[in-house]
């Protein structure tokens, strides 16, 4: 049972890690569906309230700008999904 949520919780990193990956590419391609639109999506809907010491649900998207601070703040992410998810 324990190695069932390991392996859920490593398949959720991986699965956020590539999202970040997917907006962070955002610079090089700032078409319609393209990662520039997420992260401008986000950008709009999200920092404002999500952002700095103060961030709503403490969900901070403002510290995630590179695929690094993605790889490395993935459970923000993780939350996010799960807060989404669950209402």
């Amino acid at each position: 049972m324990k190695q069932s949520r390991i392996l859920a919780r490593i398949l959720a990193a991986a699965g956020v890690a590539a999202l970040g990956a997917i907006l962070l590419q955002a610079a090089a391609q700032p078409s319609g569906d393209s990662p520039a639109a997420h992260r401008a999506t986000i950008d709009q809907y999200c920092v404002a309230c999500h952002s700095g010491e103060d961030a709503s649900a403490k969900l901070d998207f403002s510290i995630i700008t590179t695929q690094q601070d993605a790889n490395t703040h993935f459970e923000t992410w993780e939350r996010a999904v799960a807060l989404l998810k669950n209402g």
